[in-house]
């Protein structure tokens, strides 16, 4: 069964012309699984504990809902879920991101403005630097991240050009965020310097393999177009 769906799944894209799975064979002979929870879950028993971690699922509200820090369907830009993709967004915090939905509202030239965001009303004990790349990502094809030293609640994100940083900007302004309401601006820099120190408020996810958006090819723009607002 593993070689036939990596004969299968090898090379296919998840969504029209982006999100393209390499599969490789794992050198473990089996995977142990202790716990069902958003980072695990043996399918053959249901009756592992959870280990008190909150789940990604809750009833709706914004984005993140409030208190467990929920990624709900309500604010799901692309749609519904695509079944085998289901357990990878979860490990990801993306719980019910799915398929692409209707034409979104954005589009523009490749290139035009900033493709640096000021994000503004963030919560300093929940957000990171990843939390903003899973979320960001879903509307553009994110590079770094920084979340401001001096001022925790304010971080720079930096997409590949300025085209994806809009398509952030116009569906995620305004978004809910662990309860707090995104503010979302343009900023002033050009981009985002990397600490030397290896400083854990900013990270580089350039050659990350989680990124939906494809940088050339028939389905570039396309996808970028198809993104559309949570609520």
């Amino acid at each position: 069964p593993a070689a036939t769906a990596k004969q299968n799944l090898d090379g296919q894209n998840v969504y029209t012309g982006c999100c393209t799975l390499r599969i490789q064979f794992s050198s473990l002979s089996t995977v142990t699984v202790k716990y069902n929870n958003e980072k695990s879950r043996d399918y053959t028993n249901p009756g592992l504990p959870t280990d008190g971690v909150v789940g990604l699922h809750g009833p709706p509200g914004g984005m993140f809902d409030g208190n467990d820090g929920s990624l709900l369907s309500a604010g799901n830009p692309y749609g519904q879920p695509m079944g085998m993709m289901g357990g990878m967004a979860d490990s990801y915090g993306m719980a019910n991101f799915g398929g692409f939905g209707a034409m979104g509202a954005m589009g523009g030239a490749a290139g035009a403005g900033s493709a640096v965001l000021l994000v503004n009303n963030l919560d300093p004990e929940r957000v990171t630097p990843q939390v903003l790349f899973t979320l960001f990502s879903c509307y553009g094809r994110v590079e770094r991240v920084k979340i401001l030293f001096n001022k925790r609640e304010s971080g720079l994100v930096q997409f590949h050009d300025g085209a994806h940083a809009e398509s952030a900007k116009t569906h995620l302004d305004g978004a809910s965020l662990f309860s707090r309401n995104l503010v979302v601006s343009n900023s002033k820099h050009n981009s985002i310097q990397l600490s030397k120190d290896g400083n854990e408020l900013t990270k580089d996810f350039t050659d990350a393999n989680l990124h939906r958006f494809p940088l050339s090819g028939p389905g570039a723009q396309k996808a970028l177009t198809q993104a559309t607002p949570p609520s």
